[in-house]
């Protein structure tokens, strides 16, 4: 069980129901959503002017509109690692998450408090007195509220992760199931899990995703997207949905797989549970043409990043 999973799984009890609520904000606009019936509702300013927003989440995207009667637009949004990723009209907008920021621990705090580094059974969870954590190259800010942590950053955006403390043991809520982590004394090297033949490789870790749109004026249209995640502990979840409409009607279809990965030179193996074993494919970093951005191509598709990294070198 990985801390990404932990801190920041999409099926928490709560977490998921406050996954797209809060106040995102950049230089154009600031968006305000809370929980309203089964969706979203909430507010847009711009330049002085304030819109009503609806909006209903399916996963990790939502959808929805903001302003009333002629002057209506629609959007899309996914979380991003400090906030949201707003398309609306063709445009894509990158809003900050606005977060009060966590106070440090008090100087002297007791041994029995969060902040320290705790060993669970794939990795080591840190939790630090100035608010942020880590596990492995993830980086997190986190405020304690009751028995209760809330996480923002990662991929997958602002989480709340119920817990229990005693002494050395850290108990945290997941899914239901009680995990179990223990104190780390200062200087203990970590536990390491292995995940089979070759190796986790850091710089392949996060998501990454390929989109490929056609229109056909008066005749159809077809969009598909597919994005992997490629997770530190040598996880990994793929999915992908394929939309085609013509005059007649519309056709949906989705696809999904999970498993463990790992990385040799020139190539990725997954041990895939809908394949039913380990299936390898060819592996290329390259950096977009257009935008730079890097990319993983495996058996010549190619998968950009789906949060900022730096490009190849």
């Amino acid at each position: 069980m990985t801390f990404l999973r932990l801190l920041l799984c999409g099926s928490l009890l709560l977490a998921q129901a406050d996954r797209f609520a809060g106040t995102f904000s950049n230089d154009v606009f600031t968006l305000e959503l809370r929980r309203g019936g089964t969706g979203y509702v909430g507010t847009i300013r711009a330049q002085g002017e304030s819109m009503p927003v609806s909006a209903t989440a399916e996963g990790e995207l939502l959808a929805g509109s903001f302003g009333s009667g002629a002057q209506s637009y629609r959007f899309e949004a996914t979380r991003s690692a400090d906030g949201l990723v707003l398309i609306s009209d063709g445009s894509r907008y990158e809003l900050r998450e606005v977060v009060a920021k966590p106070a440090a621990a008090a100087a002297g705090a007791p041994s029995g408090g969060l902040v320290g580094e705790w060993q669970a059974s794939d990795g080591v969870l840190s939790l630090r007195a100035d608010g942020t954590a880590t596990w492995g190259p993830n980086r997190y800010r986190y405020v304690v509220k009751g028995n209760q942590i809330i996480a923002t950053g990662g991929p997958e955006g602002s989480q709340v992760l119920p817990f229990q403390l005693s002494g050395d043991t850290l108990i945290l809520l997941v899914e239901g199931t009680s995990v179990r982590l223990t104190r780390r004394a200062a200087g203990q090297a970590p536990a390491v899990a292995t995940t089979g033949r070759g190796t986790v490789a850091a710089d392949l870790v996060g998501k990454w995703c390929k989109v490929t749109n056609f229109n056909a004026n008066n005749t159809g249209a077809y969009n598909s997207s597919a994005c992997i995640v490629l997770n530190a502990n040598g996880s990994f979840v793929y999915g992908a949905e394929t939309d085609s409409y013509n005059p007649n009607g519309g056709v949906t279809s989705q696809t999904s797989d999970s498993g463990t990965w790992t990385a040799a030179e020139g190539s990725i193996t997954a041990n895939s549970r809908l394949r039913g074993g380990a299936v390898t494919f060819r592996l290329e970093r390259r950096n977009h043409p257009k935008t730079g951005d890097p990319m993983i191509v495996l058996d010549g598709d190619a998968y950009v990043t789906f949060y900022q990294k730096a490009p190849w070198r």
